[in-house]
């Protein structure tokens, strides 16, 4: 079996790409990469991985006509690369629909050349559903009224474009939609620009250390739920067993408050400054101080008013319980952050 896979050299591709190389049914693994010598090191440990040097944003991935005479035989893509930015400007929108939207109309457009193609699969977000009250289903979505930023809703267009490609198809697609992902921290350098990393950096370099409190815009009350990504990589591994098009809401049963990862931050850092939330305050109400923080954090302060989202998670469940795979449980969230605040905190 020959399998296709974008996104190989980001957090949870390397992992993926690791994990299939030790199925002994894979006998080879094509990795697409925008720079063949850069990514080389990475998977050296493997003689079943080859490196095919194009770009998702571009037809036909932009690969030459000999790699795509290379890949004719695959019968299994996974495509999880991705721009992941949460900013909401004109300039990160056209990023994100360019990467996204784009990238994933044209592998899905690639299918067409590959005839022994079976499974397709895509990563997309638990926070898919954007600014809704409802419960978000194990199924296609209606396009939400508002979404907290551009990259929710290029995940959204993405499961729409497979919605209108492979709902008819003889391809099976398998949809994972994981919540926000955790290391195991072996390589602190891999992560450090990676969603609650990001923002432990910014939080270290940037609170205010002359102040005793800080005002936030948002909602004590908030939670945000998290996964591992070696966890993610073994469900993936998993799923085509099922052999039938599924989509899955990849998330832990235990959501975090803000407030409780925001206490563990700041006790890591020995930081003395106290974090408020105030959800009705407005900018022009804010120190000087505050303004300048809230700005640095504005990416981040739209999941700090989020409420206590619910997901369906029948499917997802049929396959944990199966292969008996645990998912984080708050303690072993909140460790993590610890560790991953301690570590950086020592190397400074």
């Amino acid at each position: 079996m020959e399998v296709l896979i974008t996104g190989g050299t980001g957090l949870l591709g390397r992992r993926l790409v690791k994990s299939l190389s030790n199925n002994i049914d894979i006998s080879q693994i094509f990795v697409l990469v925008r720079d063949i010598e850069i990514a080389r090191d990475l998977f050296e440990y493997s003689n079943k991985i080859e490196l095919l040097e194009g770009d998702i944003k571009k037809p036909n991935l932009g690969l030459s006509f000999e790699d795509l005479s290379a890949i004719g035989n695959v019968s299994k893509v996974y495509h999880l690369a991705a721009c992941i930015n949460l900013g909401n400007t004109g300039k990160v929108k056209d990023i994100l629909f360019t990467t996204n939207v784009m990238g994933t109309s044209n592998v899905l457009n690639l299918l067409n050349s590959l005839a022994n193609v079976s499974d397709f699969y895509f990563v997309s977000t638990a926070y898919v559903g954007g600014k809704s009250n409802e419960e978000i289903p194990e199924n296609w979505i209606n396009k939400p009224k508002e979404f907290r930023n551009f990259y929710e809703e290029s995940k959204w267009e993405c499961e729409n474009l497979i919605k209108n490609k492979l709902s008819n198809s003889e391809v099976n697609y398998y949809i994972i939609r994981p919540s926000i992902l955790l290391d195991n921290l072996e390589d602190m350098d891999k992560v450090s620009c990676q969603t609650i990393y990001l923002f432990s950096n910014i939080l270290k370099d940037n609170l205010p250390k002359n102040i005793s409190k800080i005002r936030i815009k948002g909602n004590s009350y908030s939670s945000l739920n998290f996964v591992f990504v070696d966890d993610l990589v073994k469900f993936i591994t998993f799923i085509g067993d099922y052999n039938q098009s599924k989509i899955f809401n990849f998330v832990s049963d235990d959501d975090i408050l803000i407030k409780d990862l925001l206490k563990i931050m700041t006790k890591s850092f020995d930081l003395n400054t106290e974090i408020l939330f105030n959800e009705i305050i407005e900018v022009d109400d804010l120190e000087e101080t505050e303004k300048q923080f809230n700005l640095l954090i504005s990416p981040f302060l739209p999941y700090f008013k989020i409420g206590n989202l619910r997901w369906s998670n029948k499917n997802n469940l049929d396959i944990l319980n199966l292969k008996k795979i645990n998912l984080v449980n708050e303690v072993d969230i909140l460790e993590n952050v610890e560790l991953y605040c301690k570590k950086i905190k020592k190397n400074e």
